[in-house]
């Protein structure tokens, strides 16, 4: 693979590294939600802390890789987080982000539950909606778990549509995913939001090899329950 100076190899694009997941791919199949994963910081900040071997946990002022997958995922609490037990299965969840199952359930996109100001308190949504990207980073062979908030989507949204504009599919470029501190409208809760850019494109070695990656990664999409799923993530 022939690469420019500035341009990092990926481990698990390498012949290795591609047998290495095929292998693992079937017991991620079981449980993929084991795997390392970043939060977006609480209050405003602006680095990511990301499991470590060395040291435990890593604090990094970004995170650079390519988006294999990613899930959209919705959760409903009756009694709200605040109030019920936030470690109890939600009364109505999505693993699409497009139909409802539990109470009210249906579509999600009309329910009144997914309106803004119908959260229980401020004016966001009663209904949870998170996105998970599984993203693979230079020097590791399994991908990160990226946790979007709700907060952040619209972000994400509006990268992937750029993307889509320019004819390039999200999981043909490197990524770069950093945080900035921002505030909710009339001096509300300050909170950090994901920016998002394109780092390069992938060379076309690369790109042959991360898309046979990334359909083996997809077809191995677990069948867990999802209440634990949500809980989780």
């Amino acid at each position: 693979m022939t690469l420019a100076k500035n341009e990092q190899p990926f481990l698990a694009l390498q012949p290795q590294g591609l047998e290495i997941m095929r292998m693992n791919l079937p017991m991620l199949a079981a449980s993929p939600w084991e795997m390392d994963r970043a939060k977006v910081p609480s209050g405003g900040g602006s680095t990511w802390e990301i499991p470590d071997l060395d040291e435990g946990v890593k604090a990094v002022k970004s995170l650079e890789g390519i988006i294999l997958h990613w899930l959209s995922l919705r959760s409903y609490w009756q009694s709200g987080l605040d109030e019920g037990d936030g470690a109890s299965p939600p009364d109505c969840w999505s693993s699409d982000g497009h139909i409802g199952t539990g109470d009210p359930g249906g579509e999600c996109l009309t329910c009144p539950m997914n309106a803004w100001g119908s959260a229980a308190k401020g004016d966001g949504k009663a209904c949870k909606e998170k996105r998970i990207l599984f993203l693979l980073q230079p020097n590791a062979y399994l991908p990160l778990l990226v946790q979007v908030p709700t907060m952040s989507i619209r972000p994400l949204n509006q990268y992937m549509l750029r993307l889509a504009s320019a004819g390039i599919m999200y999981h043909s470029v490197v990524s770069g995913l950093t945080l900035e501190k921002s505030q909710q409208r009339g001096g509300g809760l300050t909170y950090s939001k994901m920016v998002f850019k394109k780092i390069r494109a992938l060379s076309d070695v690369e790109l042959a090899a991360v898309k046979d990656l990334a359909a083996q990664f997809k077809a191995a999409q677990p069948a867990r329950s999802m209440d634990e799923a949500l809980n989780d993530a």
